[in-house]
């Protein structure tokens, strides 16, 4: 699958606000078995996990260097996948967050 980026900021009256962290962006990467999440901060990853923990199993979790988090997943099947991709995407845009250009 590829990476994505999203921009998004805290939460104020049950929505994320952009506006107090202007350009705090994260990047989600989805490798065979690993998906990577680049300079997330707590509140998103808490979101993250959740999604992630409730699509697939986790058989390793983790903070890995430079500011990744790192899931290792126990042999996803392709339709999990599109599902967990499709309710990270709808869940975070119901929280406030804008979807970036793709990185090529």
């Amino acid at each position: 699958m590829g990476a994505s980026q999203s921009r998004g900021g805290r939460k104020q009256n049950g929505k994320l606000d952009s506006s107090k962290e202007v350009g705090h962006n994260f990047i989600l990467s989805f490798k065979d078995v690993k998906i990577k999440i680049v300079n997330i901060a707590s509140s998103e990853l808490k979101i993250l996990t959740s999604i992630i923990k409730r699509h697939c199993k986790v058989s390793k979790e983790g903070w890995d260097r430079n500011m990744t988090y790192l899931f290792r997943l126990e042999k996803p099947e392709k339709n999990c996948l599109i599902k967990l991709v499709t309710d990270i995407l709808l869940s975070l845009y119901k929280e406030g967050w804008e979807p970036m250009t793709p990185i090529d």
